[in-house]
């Protein structure tokens, strides 16, 4: 029998997602949670950062993540540009805005209530930012990703549950340079938390042992893995995106069909279905 896996989940808001995910993993698939334990986490519950009584052991929770080599990670919460005031004025589109974006990161209620609407100074008590554009400078900050404090070759998947997880080129590179053996899937658009936007990765048949103990790699099988979870979705169909150094797959509504594209350079290399 098969080695069970490892995981270690974080969660910036409700637990509804992360719970459902860890359900998927441990109980189901049996496979072993690493992730460090939190106050107020009950029996097969994930204790997330949306709550006050965790956040005071963010950056204990934090300095422990770093030397964790699990095969896969699960981050879910509020992403995007880190204030809302950062939207560049000469865009016109989102991804104008994008491409231009040096700052991004997960964040909790708190954050998105406060500092994010437009506020100074430090954050407060009860905010939590996690930068996914670059690794640390020098010790963990608050604002640090402790993902990002070395390079990890052995991970086989991170997911990013959140809006925009893979819309931005700048937080696409970070996690590419950090876990450049990893395939990586997120959201390429805004979506609605909770379970709905991760229902394929809970499916034995889109998302099973299989897929998790040997990821997709080639060209054809990222376009039919990217073809069947977008389909699975209940709605927003398109919305996740799957990336690996040196290719992505995406899933394109209009034509009905999913597509790898190198990475960077955009030219087609698979399409599922393929053409007759």
């Amino acid at each position: 029998m098969a080695s069970p896996l490892t995981f270690v989940i974080v969660e910036f808001l409700g637990n509804a997602d992360s719970n459902a995910m860890k359900v998927r993993w441990q109980r189901e698939l049996r496979y072993t949670d690493l992730t460090p334990p939190l106050p107020g986490a009950g029996s097969g519950s994930v204790a997330s950062f949306s709550t006050k009584g965790p956040i005071s052991h963010w950056s204990t929770f934090q300095s422990q993540l770093v030397d964790l080599e699990p095969d896969w990670i699960f981050l879910s919460g509020h992403h995007g540009r880190r204030l809302a005031s950062d939207w560049d004025k000469d865009a016109e589109t989102f991804a104008e805005h994008a491409a231009k974006q040096t700052q991004t990161g997960y964040f909790n209620k708190w954050y998105y209530e406060g500092k994010w609407e437009g506020e100074t100074g430090p954050n407060s008590q009860f905010e939590i930012y996690m930068t996914t554009s670059h690794g640390p400078s020098g010790p963990l900050e608050a604002e640090d990703n402790p993902f990002f404090a070395r390079v990890h070759t052995a991970c086989r998947g991170v997911v990013l549950n959140g809006c925009n997880s893979l819309s931005y080129p700048v937080a696409r590179k970070a996690w590419i340079e950090h876990f450049p053996n990893a395939l990586i899937i997120g959201n390429n658009r805004t979506v609605k938390g909770g379970k709905d936007s991760i229902r394929p990765l809970l499916l034995d048949s889109v998302c099973g042992d299989e897929f998790y103990r040997d990821p997709p790699a080639g060209d054809d099988d990222m376009a039919k893995a990217a073809y069947q979870i977008n389909l699975a979705l209940p709605a927003y169909r398109g919305a996740i995106r799957l990336q690996r150094a040196g290719s992505f797959s995406e899933y394109d509504a209009t034509e009905r069909v999913a597509r790898t594209f190198s990475y960077p350079g955009g030219l087609i290399n698979a399409t599922y279905p393929p053409k007759k």
